[in-house]
């Protein structure tokens, strides 16, 4: 399956629900102007979720044929029948000579009616043909056959599942038991709940690769449709367990059955029920009700967020956990995925920034703080990690300085460092404001400085120093390059290094 068609599939319900006037082809069309301003971390997901669908494609491609090849089959040529042996026709009756129907009247014999034709294998199918010609040849074995949907193996289908609507996937149950058994299997269900109504996990992914954790919130929350579930070993596949009914038999692993083994309890089917009617509440006070709520949950979230990078970890986890609550009654809410960006932003974690920028894009294109939100991000990523030529100040986490920027600072610290006694001190650090903004700050301003990233630190000749280490020296860098990257790239300058390069000039 190709990653756009992937695309399409995770965005395709969402856009239905946000514009619900517009037709399948106007919508068709929205999905393929949004592929195309994607974000390649986007891009990438989906690419690497096709490149391991083709891969599940050729493992099962291969196994059908290992399966199948060995058996002696009769293919469906559309050829003419063989001729007859010498002597016998083609029925394998004995040869007349002359005309069928010029019998002999004086024998009163009657002509003898043709067996009737086997059919046609091609108007029955292919596949189908191939399981019957060998029991066709065989004739004294007892004639099987099996239907299509019985040589369909489920990972097969669920891929080709995963496509069609809820209610064309519920209708398909009628068609057959097997069709019936197959669109009954837990694991399908619950990768619909994330195509149609958001991948959480995805989402509490990329939160912790911010550094903030809610798995644990998320996992034991009685508020939250549960959508994995847990088969114990000696629990029975049973037809009337229920996932709402018993919380405990609901995973929370999140991760998707891989291993061949499927459940057909039913529990899939109503957690995508459950979930499907929170989206979509069956009474308008419902909806006010959730709407009143959720504009509530908003607002608080915002209030949490107001102290920027001084609020604590656990802070930011609620005010996530929060946001997935939200989520879980509007799966298409743009100003989630902002809030999520605006958090991992705040935590100089850009990358999931990005992702949820573009996310949150997909769904609203014009909604206005995504879009500053995307400038400023951008603007820092471009500037931290470098476009053309340029070498990047922060490493891949934006902790930390690159190699590159942690080198020229170490020789920075020792031209400013002039008594040698590996401390700046309130002198030194003027001096090279001085050299960065062109004149000398005030004695307030230094002890400012030195307040906020160095203090009392310990000289080579054992006494201690109110000034910065290296380490403060680092630090302060790398607040200002998260804050404005081109004035870094400035500053380096005017120490004498290219400021795209690094190297000495």
């Amino acid at each position: 399956m190709k990653a756009k068609v992937l695309y399409n599939q995770r965005h395709r319900p969402k856009l239905r629900i946000s514009f619900p006037d517009k037709d399948s082809k106007e919508i068709t069309a929205m999905l393929a102007d949004q592929w195309t301003k994607a974000s390649d971390e986007e891009r990438d997901y989906f690419l690497a979720k096709e490149r391991a669908l083709m891969d599940q494609y050729n493992k099962d491609l291969a196994e059908y044929e290992a399966q199948s090849g060995g058996s002696e089959v009769l293919v469906c040529t559309g050829q003419p029948a063989p001729l007859a042996s010498e002597g016998h026709s083609s029925l394998g009756l004995p040869e007349t000579s002359g005309d069928v129907g010029n019998v002999d009247s004086s024998n009163d014999v009657k002509p003898k009616k043709k067996k009737k034709r086997r059919p046609n294998y091609d108007d029955v199918g292919l596949d189908l043909g191939l399981e019957l010609g060998e029991s066709f040849k065989k004739k004294k074995k007892k004639r099987r056959s099996k239907s299509k949907d019985e040589l369909l193996p489920q990972a097969t289908f669920n891929k080709i599942a995963l496509d069609l609507e809820a209610e064309d996937l519920a209708a398909l149950m009628l068609v057959s038991r097997r069709l019936n058994r197959l669109a009954s299997c837990d694991e399908l269900w619950i990768e619909k709940i994330s195509a149609d109504f958001g991948d959480r996990e995805h989402i509490i992914d990329m939160l912790a690769e911010a550094g903030v954790d809610i798995a644990e919130l998320a996992y034991q929350s009685t508020d939250l449709v549960p959508w994995r579930r847990q088969q114990l070993d000696d629990e029975p596949d049973s037809e009337d367990s229920d996932c709402n009914d018993d919380s405990s038999k609901c995973s929370n692993s999140g991760t998707p059955n891989t291993g061949g083994t499927y459940f057909y309890t039913g529990a899939g089917v109503r957690c995508y029920r459950d979930r499907f009617i929170r989206v979509f509440p069956r009474s308008g006070d419902d909806a006010v009700s959730t709407i009143k709520s959720a504009e509530a949950t908003l607002e608080a979230v915002k209030h949490m967020l107001r102290d920027g990078p001084r609020a604590s970890s656990d802070v930011f986890a609620e005010a996530a956990y929060r946001l997935v609550l939200v989520q879980e009654y509007y799966p298409n809410s743009a100003e989630c995925y902002y809030l999520w960006a605006l958090i991992c932003f705040v935590l100089n974690s850009f990358k999931p920034s990005l992702s949820f920028i573009g996310i949150g894009q997909s769904i609203n294109g014009e909604f206005a703080p995504l879009k500053e939100l995307a400038q400023e991000v951008q603007s820092i990523v471009a500037g931290a990690y470098g476009t053309g030529n340029q070498v990047p100040l922060l490493d891949s986490a934006g902790s930390g300085p690159s190699p590159h920027l942690a080198k020229v600072l170490a020789i920075v610290f020792q031209r400013l460092d002039s008594d040698h006694d590996g401390v700046l001190n309130a002198a030194e650090l003027s001096h090279m404001v001085r050299q960065t903004n062109g004149q000398a700050p005030p004695p307030a301003a230094i002890s400012q400085i030195i307040g906020s990233f160095g203090g009392q630190i310990r000289a080579k000749n054992g006494r201690m120093v109110q000034g910065w280490s290296l380490a403060s020296l680092t630090d302060f860098y790398i607040a200002q390059t998260l804050d404005d990257p081109s004035e870094t790239r400035k500053d380096l300058a005017k120490f004498g290094f290219d400021p795209s390069t690094l190297k000495y000039t």
